[in-house]
C-alpha cells in the first residue's frame, strides 16, 4: 500500500511525498504538487508492479539529457573513428530540451526542436536526419545499457523528412575541357586534383592525406591506409594519374597535396562557377585496357537498380552462351577446344579459397568474441573486420575478410555462426578469387 506524506516545498508551499514499497522491489518515492497527482501515479506503479511489468523510472527521471548526452559522447562516439557527431551532441545539449529528463521527454517535443534546427541556413533533409539518428541511437543505448528500460525512444515518433532524389549528373558536352581550363586559370594544386580525382575516383579525404611513402610507382598503386570505413585498400594507378605525381613537387612534410579537404570543396566550387558548370559531383569508374585504352562511366554509383541491372546481365550472358551454336559460341576464356583438356577436380570441401562473410547480428557486446572463437575452431584466420554501426537498426552487418581456408571447414562455421541466437540472418558468403594465384 502507498503512503502519502505532506512535506515543505519550494518557497514554503506543500507538496506531497508518494513512497511505494513492495517485497522483491527497491522503494520508489516521488514527489508531486498535489495529492491526486501523487495517488494518480502511486495507482499505475502498484498495478506495473503487481502485473509484473514494472521497469524502475528511477534512473530515466534523474537523469537530464545533456548528463546522458555528455555519456554518451564519452562512451560511444570516443570510440569511432569520426568525430563528426561531437558538433550534434552539444547542439542537442545545448537546445531547450538539454535540462529535462530523460523519462520527460516526448515526441512532440523532439519534433519541435528539430524544427529550429530546419530552419537554419544550410540544413538539408539529410543533416535533419543525422541529427535525429544521433539522438534516436543515444535513447536505444540508455534503453539497453544504463537502465532507462521504461524510456520510449521519442525519436521513433518524429516524422522524418524525406531525402531528394539521388543524383546523376554527369560531364557531358565540353564540360570537361572547360572544367580543367578554369582550374588551370584557378591556379595551385586544383587543376591536377581534379585529374587525379577523375583518374582514381578516390575521395576527397582520401585525396588530402595522400602521402608519399604510401606510392608504389613499381606495381602503379597507391595505398590508401585509412579509409571511410576505417580498412586500408590499394587503389590502382592509370599512367594519367602517374603522370600527374610526376608533374608535382616533393613536399618537406612528406603530403602530397597541400590543400585541405574543405579547400579542395572551396576550390573546386569556385572552378565550376567559373566554368559555368553546376550541379557537379565526382562518381565514376575509370576503365583502362590495352586495346580499348580508357573508359570513364559516369552514374549513380551502387545501389539495388545499379547490381541488379550487373547481375541480370550476367545471366544473360551465360544464357545466350549456353544455347547458341557450339560451333559459334565464344570459346570460355578466349581458348579454343584444341587447346583444352580435362583436369581432374577436387571435391567441393577441398577447395581452398579466401572468403568474404557479413553477417548480420544484434548489436551486442561479445558478438564478434563469439564469431572469432567459433572460426578459430575450424583453424580459419580472420584478415580483414569491419563493423559500421548503424543507429537506427537493432541488428548490424559485420563484414569479414578470411585468409585461405578449405570449404569444407567453413560450411561447418558458418552451419556454427547462423546457429547462434545473436545472429539474425542467414550468412551472406563469397569466394575472393585472385587471377595472379598459382
Amino acid at each position: 500500500m502507498a503512503s502519502f506524506i505532506p512535506r515543505k516545498g519550494p518557497g514554503g508551499r506543500r507538496v506531497w511525498q508518494a513512497h511505494i514499497r513492495r517485497r522483491g522491489y527497491r522503494p520508489q518515492v516521488r514527489t508531486f504538487d498535489a495529492k491526486a497527482e501523487a495517488e494518480a501515479w502511486a495507482a499505475t506503479i502498484e498495478s506495473e508492479i503487481a502485473r509484473g511489468v514494472f521497469v524502475s523510472r528511477a534512473e530515466a527521471e534523474s537523469t537530464t539529457l545533456r548528463e546522458a548526452l555528455e555519456r554518451y559522447e564519452c562512451e560511444v562516439v570516443s570510440g569511432k573513428k569520426s568525430k563528426g557527431q561531437t558538433s550534434i551532441i552539444k547542439w542537442w545539449a545545448a537546445s531547450a530540451l538539454g535540462g529535462r529528463s530523460m523519462a520527460s521527454i516526448r515526441g512532440k517535443d523532439i519534433a519541435d526542436t528539430i524544427k529550429i534546427k530546419a530552419a537554419e541556413s544550410g540544413s538539408s533533409p539529410k543533416t535533419i536526419l543525422i541529427y535525429l539518428a544521433t539522438l534516436r541511437h543515444m535513447f536505444n543505448i540508455a534503453a539497453r545499457e544504463w537502465g532507462m528500460e521504461s524510456v520510449r525512444n521519442p525519436v521513433d515518433l518524429v516524422r522524418k523528412p524525406r531525402l531528394p532524389q539521388g543524383r546523376d549528373r554527369r560531364l557531358v558536352g565540353d564540360e570537361h575541357g572547360r572544367l580543367m581550363t578554369a582550374a588551370q586559370a584557378y591556379g595551385g594544386e586544383i587543376g591536377p586534383i581534379i585529374t587525379w580525382a577523375i583518374e582514381t575516383a578516390m575521395r576527397r579525404g582520401e585525396i588530402a592525406a595522400m602521402r608519399w611513402e604510401h606510392l608504389d610507382r613499381k606495381a602503379k598503386v597507391l595505398l590508401i591506409p585509412e579509409t571511410k570505413n576505417g580498412t586500408p585498400r590499394r587503389v590502382p594507378l592509370s599512367t594519367a594519374a602517374l603522370g600527374v605525381l610526376d608533374g608535382l613537387p616533393r613536399r618537406l612534410d612528406g603530403r602530397v597535396w597541400g590543400m585541405r579537404p574543405d579547400s579542395i570543396s572551396q576550390a573546386f566550387e569556385r572552378v565550376c562557377g567559373a566554368a559555368g558548370i553546376e550541379g557537379l559531383t565526382f562518381n565514376a569508374i575509370l576503365v583502362e585496357s590495352d586495346a580499348a585504352g580508357q573508359g570513364l562511366y559516369y552514374g549513380r554509383g551502387a545501389g539495388g537498380d545499379p547490381t541488379a541491372s550487373a547481375v541480370v546481365a550476367d545471366l544473360v550472358d551465360v544464357a545466350r552462351t549456353m544455347t547458341a551454336d557450339p560451333s559459334n559460341r565464344v570459346p570460355h576464356l578466349a581458348f579454343q577446344p584444341g587447346a583444352m583438356s580435362a583436369l581432374p577436380l577436387l571435391p567441393m570441401a577441398e577447395v581452398e579459397s579466401a572468403y568474404y562473410l557479413r553477417i548480420h547480428a544484434h548489436n551486442r557486446s561479445g558478438v564478434l568474441a563469439q564469431v572469432a572463437t567459433t572460426l578459430a575452431e575450424y583453424d580459419i584466420s580472420i584478415e580483414a573486420l569491419v563493423q559500421k554501426e548503424t543507429p537506427e537498426a537493432d541488428a548490424v552487418p559485420i563484414v569479414l575478410l578470411l585468409h585461405r581456408c578449405r570449404e569444407g571447414d567453413l560450411e561447418q562455421a558458418i552451419a556454427r555462426i547462423e546457429a547462434l541466437a545473436v545472429v539474425v540472418q542467414p550468412v551472406l558468403r563469397l569466394r575472393v578469387e585472385s587471377l595472379a594465384e598459382g
